[in-house]
């Protein structure tokens, strides 16, 4: 049974989620910017593996600070990086890194000529929509024969609102799947974050501080057999061709 207070507190909750849903100015909150340690703490593990090579399009990019940590910032040749998003605010502060950007719905027909692309990253964005099929699609026509795709998604609730759905690994994979040769496939452990003050059982608690202080090499291998224990999961890719697998 829900009660009135209940009731209320989830209308609140939801209404603070719709105002984070204001795309146009999502990268001008405080609590929304990300710095070079968000980055190093999920990705830094297997940054080496994750190559920008030739013409490079990240879709649904927001600030490009994810790409500005890929290249290094310190590294004159900036490649020639394009960022996809809706967000205006987004879009502004890619501008700053000079890479090119271009406003545009994930969900919508990219803008993209075929074949335009020789790396496309899609890195924390389809647990926010509806459409993904169709951004895969999109993102598979614009990838050159011999290009490369990484995708990143992240394990977590779902609101419903902000975050549509939650993806567990193996459904990652398989959608993938569809449109995609897999390649290689990594893990992002579940614990790598300090634990947070919240609601939960004493016992839940302790497990998640014990979690914790383990040693990442052992989250990292846990993570790869027990699906659960998975933050993100990241696949690498290449194209698929009436013809078969393009390497």
């Amino acid at each position: 049974m829900i009660t009135k207070v209940c009731k209320k507190e989830i209308h609140v909750e939801a209404e603070k989620v719709k105002q984070i849903m204001d795309y146009s100015n999502y990268w001008d909150q405080p609590k929304i910017i990300r710095t070079l340690k968000y980055y190093e703490l999920r990705y830094s593990h297997i940054k080496d593996k994750l190559l920008p090579v030739g013409n490079v399009l990240d879709v649904g990019g927001g600030s490009g600070q994810f790409m500005a940590y890929m290249l290094n910032l310190d590294r004159k040749e900036f490649y020639r990086v394009t960022i996809m998003d809706i967000s205006d605010s987004g879009l502004k502060q890619a501008k700053g890194f000079r890479f090119n950007t271009i406003k545009g719905d994930v969900e919508q027909s990219f803008v993209f000529r075929e074949k335009m692309f020789d790396t496309i990253f899609c890195f924390e964005v389809m647990e926010h929509i509806d459409n993904y099929a169709s951004m895969l699609l999109e993102i598979k026509n614009c990838l050159s024969l011999n290009g490369t795709f990484y995708i990143a998604v992240p394990n977590m609730p779902s609101d419903g609102i902000h975050h549509k759905r939650r993806w567990y690994p193996n459904e990652v994979i398989d959608e993938v799947r569809k449109y995609f040769a897999i390649d290689q496939i990594y893990r992002v452990p579940a614990f790598i974050e300090k634990p947070l003050c919240r609601q939960g059982s004493i016992l839940q608690k302790l497990l998640e501080k014990i979690m914790y202080r383990l040693p990442f090499n052992l989250k990292w291998f846990i993570a790869n057999h027990y699906d659960k224990m998975t933050m993100i999961t990241i696949i690498k890719a290449n194209k698929i061709t009436s013809s078969g697998y393009l390497k």
